[in-house]
């Protein structure tokens, strides 16, 4: 079976370091893999890793766009919610 594919049936039965140990797999066998990608980015999302989510969702979004060649990694356009989320709170 495909990494990618069990990483999937991790990521629904919220195996998630599972999953992510899967999508590692994945990626290191095909660097360019969106659907290992897809569930990385949906695995550290439930985990709350807030900024290893907004580099993964950078690389995934590279990848949908067909532009990998050219795009960079976006380090503060994807930047952390739970900031986002605390800054709000203080006004």
């Amino acid at each position: 079976m495909l990494h990618w594919e069990r990483a999937n049936a991790h990521l629904r039965a919220h195996n998630y370091d599972d999953c992510l140990q899967d999508c590692a797999v994945a990626i290191y066998a095909e660097d360019d893999c969106k659907n290992a990608f897809l569930h990385k980015t949906s695995a550290l999302h439930a985990l709350e890793r807030h900024e290893e989510y907004a580099h993964s969702a950078s690389r995934l979004r590279c990848l949908l766009l067909d532009r990998n060649q050219s795009c960079r990694l976006l380090g503060p356009e994807f930047a952390c919610f739970k900031s986002r989320s605390s800054d709000l709170g203080e006004s």
